[in-house]
């Protein structure tokens, strides 16, 4: 796992690229930034919750795993995710796959292309909330410690 000073560095960047893409139209940067920061968050989720073995490595099977066991009311992220922000992301995520692997075969308006970057922002908002908001009950119910907070605790 890479250094948690650099990935807190690499998150903020990337926030901010991803604000003045949005700022300056670049509506297409910004949904290549927004689904790779959708994919560090729930990979983020997932370190805490799922042994390595059993970890997707697709977005779409990660928000499957996170949806499934934020269902159960004995998960400590149960009541923190709610199963609409699942049913958007998988829409938002439909939505960005044509827009990048059909890029040159449909014509996809500009304004359809801006419509995927602004759901896929607010999208990054409420996962990266909910994620903030699950790792802080782990830590409150003595789940993960606040001075590692990246080490695995399914191990």
């Amino acid at each position: 796992m890479e250094n948690k000073d650099a990935k807190r560095g690499n998150y903020a960047r990337e926030r901010v690229n991803l604000k003045k893409a949005l700022a300056c139209s670049f509506f297409f940067e910004a949904i290549v930034i927004e689904y790779s920061i959708l994919e560090d968050r729930t990979q983020s989720v997932l370190q805490y919750t799922a042994p390595l073995e059993k970890r997707d490595k697709k977005l779409h099977g990660k928000l499957l795993h996170i949806m499934e066991f934020s269902k159960s009311e004995g998960s400590p992220a149960f009541g923190i995710f709610p199963e609409d922000l699942f049913q958007r992301a998988f829409a938002w995520k439909d939505s960005r796959n044509d827009v990048i692997h059909h890029l040159m075969t449909t014509e996809k308006s500009p304004e359809e292309i801006k419509e995927a970057a602004l759901e896929g922002n607010e999208l990054v908002k409420e996962f990266d909330s909910a994620a903030k908001k699950y790792k802080r009950r782990l830590i409150k119910k003595g789940l993960l410690s606040t001075d590692s907070s990246s080490e695995d605790v399914t191990k």
